[in-house]
């Protein structure tokens, strides 16, 4: 697949990012989600595809290709699209042990007892509160 921009062929920006989205943003605005979506969605045979050794990750597992891709996907009501292209983004946050969570609730439990208003007098009796 082909796109130009400007007289210039996507197939020599293939791996640059910004004029991916770039174009993807112009494809929305002229309500082509489908052309967008398969400008911004991994080639089907991504597994065969050698990348250059100083390349750390292909274009396709970008985070902004992924973001921009959900947005379509979500806008377009394709929810399993939506989870398959965003589930990878989503990071699960280990668990804190015991220890640590002791010792935020012993930093919390001091902090009740200092008052940003000691020292002064309250504005109001606390019966009126």
């Amino acid at each position: 697949m082909f796109f130009f921009l400007e007289g210039v062929s996507l197939q020599m920006l293939e791996d640059n990012i910004d004029a991916r989205l770039t174009l993807a943003s112009l494809l929305l605005e002229e309500a082509k989600e489908e052309d967008a979506i398969s400008l911004l969605a991994p080639p089907k045979n991504f597994d065969s595809i050698e990348l250059p050794p100083e390349k750390s990750k292909p274009w396709w597992l970008n985070e902004k290709v992924k973001l921009k891709l959900c947005t379509i996907y979500r806008a377009k009501a394709m929810v399993e699209d939506f989870v398959d292209a965003i589930f990878p983004l989503v990071k699960v946050k280990k668990r804190l042990s015991r220890r640590v969570l002791f010792e935020r609730v012993k930093v919390l439990n001091d902090r009740e007892t200092e008052n940003v208003f000691r020292g002064f007098r309250p504005v109001a009796p606390s019966s009126d509160l």
